[in-house]
């Protein structure tokens, strides 16, 4: 017996309307997301030093700009709650 079915093959099922979202941002993570920035930026001065090349520097100045946007996000996320 074959039952008829509420969507077309080609199409997925709309979740249900109650479900949280899968990813969810939260000033935690942002703030580790910045945090991980830092990391990176301290790595590429590490590597600059080494190295002597200038892109390190560029990388690294773009790296602390990221993890200075990601702080002031996380801020804002947790000043809204």
């Amino acid at each position: 017996m074959r039952t008829k079915a509420s969507t077309r093959p080609d199409e997925a099922p709309l979740p249900p309307a109650g479900r949280r979202p899968v990813l969810r941002v939260t000033a935690l993570g942002v703030f580790a997301a910045g945090f991980l920035l830092l990391l990176a930026a301290v790595a590429a001065v590490l590597v600059g030093q080494i190295t002597a090349k200038p892109l390190a520097a560029w990388l690294s100045m773009g790296y602390s700009a990221g993890a200075f946007i990601c702080t002031v996000t996380a801020v804002a996320i947790r000043r809204r709650r």
